[in-house]
């Protein structure tokens, strides 16, 4: 389906309404009329001094000499060398104020203190502005000012809203409703016939109802919370408040008296935890787990206390008494009896930090201006410990190791590749 053109000649816009395009609609909406109107050739007046040809711009004067009446109160005052000649001995024209004029036959501060009051006096051989009477409306027997459209502000209004002007008398809309149309209700009129409570009943329910207030509406669960002996309004599931609450907490809501209820709480029902519980048989940390997780035992826990830690260099240490301590170094002070001296070292013999075993564990003297083991471990400790822990592992190396000492000796002997493969 195509598109409506607007019948202005020579307009291509598609049609807004009354067959006019958006822009002559609003034309015929301000003026009454779709078309512009004719074009105007613009002229310019002159300046009304005699020798001066620039183009008017206020109270028929050019801005050069509109300024001059601004300043000095007559757009050709005596100049001399471009400045106002000021007559000998003139002074304020104030009560006894003897300084000199500054303009409009004043002096600075009362031509100042004039200007913010207003109340500035005309000035010697100051000229007039011209007079321009102030045109009315054109309607006939409208006293009123133009405001645009040669129409005063009531007709420019009804003009544009109405497309005519009408007559100089205001147009009252005739009230269709006083009081609200509900019978029975003598409310005053709000909208659409009814009053403010009947227009909202009738836009919330479609329907304004009856003059008096609605019925209650029927509570869903009864009026009371349904646990015995509970007398409080139902407010969710039919329980009230407090007993709903209960409900989402332990999921059971329980009885009426708050004393019984809290008695039925114990422990929490995981093993070995003999914390109260908080919510479905958990205690709050185990409750807060099934949440996050899932499963009450689920995420990552903590070591238990006394357990230790690991340093960033592989050592374990251990909080003892509320102080700190190497593990290893606890371990030989409790196999000697004793504690350590500043100068006794413990040293791994395998090199593995964290295996803090006494046979593992030898001490070292160090030197009261040398502190510090050296570097590295003994090749017979490095023996013992593969052999105690990585017996297989050994024992595969020197198979492994002895297959190509029979690969290379075969190979020096001439023995083809392939041969060799097959040997080994």
């Amino acid at each position: 389906m195509g598109h409506s053109i607007c019948s202005v000649d020579l307009c291509e816009r598609q049609v807004y309404s009354r067959g006019w395009c958006r822009s002559h609609y609003d034309r015929w909406s301000r003026t009454g009329n779709a078309l512009p109107p004719p074009k105007q050739p613009k002229t310019v007046a002159k300046c009304k001094i005699e020798t001066c040809d620039r183009d008017s711009k206020s109270k028929g004067w050019c801005g050069f000499h509109y300024n001059r009446w601004l300043k000095f109160g007559d757009p050709e005052p005596e100049i001399i060398n471009g400045r106002r000649v000021t007559r000998v001995g003139e002074t304020c024209e104030s009560d006894d104020c003897d300084r000199p004029v500054l303009a409009r036959g004043l002096c600075s501060k009362h031509y100042d203190r004039a200007r913010r009051n207003g109340e500035l006096p005309a000035a010697v051989g100051m000229v007039a502005a011209p007079d321009h009477p102030t045109q009315t409306c054109t309607v006939v027997g409208c006293p009123k000012p133009q405001f645009s459209r040669n129409l005063c502000r009531m007709h420019y209004d009804r003009q544009r809203t109405t497309g005519d002007v009408g007559s100089v008398e205001r147009r009252h809309r005739p009230a269709k409703h006083v009081i609200c149309t509900v019978e029975g209700c003598g409310e005053p009129h709000q909208s659409r016939g009814f009053c403010r409570k009947h227009y909202d009943r009738w836009s919330r329910l479609g329907d304004p109802g009856p003059a008096g207030d609605l019925p209650p509406r029927p509570k869903k669960y009864g009026p009371d919370c349904t646990i015995d002996m509970c007398d409080k309004p139902a407010y969710m599931k039919g329980w009230c408040a407090t007993h709903y609450g209960r409900y989402r907490r332990f999921g059971d809501p329980g009885s009426a008296t708050i004393g019984d209820y809290k008695s039925r709480k114990g422990e929490c029902e995981i093993a070995d935890c003999d914390k109260p519980i908080q919510s479905s048989g958990l205690c709050r940390g185990h409750y807060a787990r099934k949440k996050k997780y899932g499963d009450p035992m689920g995420g990552v826990w903590r070591a238990p206390r006394g357990a230790g830690s690991t340093t960033a260099d592989g050592y374990r240490v251990l909080t003892i008494n509320g102080k700190q301590i190497l593990e290893h170094r606890h371990v030989m002070a409790q196999h000697l009896g004793r504690p350590l001296l500043p100068t006794e070292s413990v040293h791994h013999k395998d090199g593995n930090r964290s295996r803090n075993v006494i046979g593992n564990l030898e001490i070292w003297l160090e030197s009261e201006y040398r502190r510090g083991q050296p570097a590295g471990q003994r090749v017979s400790d490095l023996i013992a410990y593969i052999a105690e822990f990585h017996a297989d592992a050994v024992r595969a190396e020197i198979r492994r190791q002895e297959r190509e000492r029979r690969t290379g000796q075969l190979r020096l002997e001439g023995m083809p590749a392939a041969h060799v493969s097959e040997v080994s």
